[in-house]
């Protein structure tokens, strides 16, 4: 929880809420003494020489003519990384012909080569056995085997933002054997090319396991991205609807506090059920400025959580007591809050720039279909849209609440913020078996006002009025129309004899 000058009414509500709720104060993030040790963990005096080794990954081979590994050190008896400085080459042939015709377009090959001075591994797989088995004796110890891990380090955090240490800590904690194995290599033409596979699914890609990228200080270039190659074979099973996660949320109820000048305080409860055994770390999406204050379980167990400062790596993900086995469930209670999510944009307009991450989600993005439940609190004069059905709407002091619910599983909830105008229209949807569907009704809104940053624009010449008032019949045209089509394509709505409402809006937001 954070606290700015002249803003304390936020702050004492956002405490009550957590008083309330039964939560004590607040917990100290990273505190896990396996995660402290990941995370501090350098390439020590542990060093062996290797010629003429050839370590395959997936459809990557690397191939090392000469040079030496200096090896991390151990946690919960596992080695979790290698630093190699030497002469070395990558060679990777993507499994489809997509990803080479892609990679001929960005690399004008398509197949990937390139040669390294310098590397870095951090893995959970059994690739520390692998090296260990092909040594041609012990290595000098040298400082440089440190100052390479120091530059990733730095790098991961003040540039990747991917916390890679609380993905292996995912491996570490649990019994399960793991499958990471991250390689950054340094050469000639990429001073930071990583190559990843994750079971669990790539950030920025997943559910393909397998990714190359390109880095530097204009970006981030995703030169590959491919499932693992054993998926194209045989029955070819591979889609972009496979769930990789190692756990799914049921269900997720959500009570949030929008302060005026867009502040957000939450309490998320989250219903997770284990998709696999041995998941002892659930990693979890949250907005970089929204800074978890506490997580229990539903019985008020107080559990370790991980998230560093917003501005290196804030990946977030909870540390449970003991692992759970597959379909196991567990219930999280999560408090957070923070600013920078909702953007007070003048005139009663806010932006909610944390669309798909202002709660607690799956690690993967949009691929948990949930049941939600939510409560907004927002300052009286200001009206909420949120998705799904709104339940019940009533004022409390300075603040009115609103109640919502999904009528169905979906992906990801959100809202708007602001004082808004609304049309409304019902449209039939189709039938089944030649009878009636029923009325669905779409209501469209705009924004009232026009924020600060627009209004200098408006009435200026070949702009005229910015007013998205007047949007409002040609959105909810369209908006019927989406509703008419998406019946047509795949079905009547899941409940049947029920006037269903679908939100449509407009606006600067």
């Amino acid at each position: 929880m954070q606290t700015r000058p002249g803003k304390q009414l936020g702050f004492n509500f956002a405490l009550l809420m957590l008083i309330a709720s039964g939560l004590s104060a607040q917990s100290q993030p990273n505190t896990n003494v396996l995660y402290q040790q990941l995370r501090n963990l350098k390439p020590g005096g542990d060093v062996i020489n290797v010629s003429g080794l050839t370590l395959k990954r997936d459809a990557a081979i690397f191939t090392f003519q000469s040079g030496s590994f200096a090896f991390y050190g151990v946690t919960n008896n596992k080695e979790t990384g290698a630093v190699f400085i030497g002469s070395g080459h990558i060679h990777i042939t993507p499994p489809t012909r997509e990803e080479r015709h892609n990679l001929l377009i960005l690399n004008h090959t398509e197949e990937f080569d390139e040669d390294f001075d310098q590397a870095l591994f951090r893995f959970t797989d059994d690739t520390a056995a692998e090296l260990r088995k092909a040594s041609t004796g012990n290595g000098e110890a040298k400082p440089s085997y440190i100052q390479i891990a120091q530059d990733f380090h730095n790098f991961q955090r003040m540039k990747l933002h991917n916390n890679y240490d609380l993905r292996i800590l995912e491996d570490v904690q649990s019994a399960a054997p793991g499958g990471f194995f991250l390689a950054a290599l340094h050469s000639r033409k990429n001073a930071h090319l990583l190559f990843i596979i994750d079971p669990h699914g790539v950030s920025e890609v997943a559910p393909e396991e397998v990714a190359l990228h390109s880095m530097s200080d204009w970006g981030n270039t995703i030169l590959l991205a491919f499932h693992s190659s054993d998926e194209y074979h045989g029955q070819n099973q591979v889609n972009g609807n496979e769930l990789n996660a190692t756990t799914h949320i049921s269900s997720e109820n959500l009570d949030a506090t929008i302060e005026k000048n867009g502040f957000l305080t939450g309490l998320a409860t989250v219903e997770i059920k284990a998709a696999t055994d041995g998941v002892a770390v659930i990693p979890l999406n949250i907005y970089r400025t929204l800074r978890v204050s506490k997580v229990e379980t539903a019985s008020g167990e107080q559990l370790e959580f991980i998230q560093e400062k917003k501005e290196e790596d804030p990946d977030f993900g909870v540390v449970l007591k003991s692992p759970l086995k597959k379909d196991e469930s567990v219930t999280l209670r999560i408090a957070y809050g923070g600013k920078d999510v909702v953007m007070d944009e003048g005139g009663a307009n806010y932006y909610p720039v944390a669309r798909e991450s202002w709660y607690p989600n799956s690690a993967q993005g949009l691929g948990d279909y949930v049941t939600y439940k939510m409560t907004f609190h927002v300052p009286r004069g200001l009206e909420l849209i949120a998705t799904g059905t709104k339940l019940k709407e009533y004022n409390e002091g300075k603040y009115t609440i609103s109640e919502w619910k999904s009528d169905v599983p979906i992906p990801v909830v959100g809202f708007n913020l602001g004082k808004f105008k609304m049309k409304e229209t019902q449209v039939q949807e189709s039938g089944v078996q030649g009878k009636p569907g029923d009325l669905l009704t779409v209501n469209a809104y705009a924004n009232e006002s026009t924020p600060d940053n627009m209004q200098e624009f408006s009435g200026a010449e070949g702009v005229g009025n910015i007013n998205t008032a007047s949007m409002l019949p040609l959105q909810l045209s369209e908006g019927a129309a989406a509703a008419e089509i998406y019946s047509d394509y795949f079905g009547e709505l899941p409940f049947s004899h029920v006037a269903l409402t679908q939100q449509f809006a407009c606006g600067y937001g």
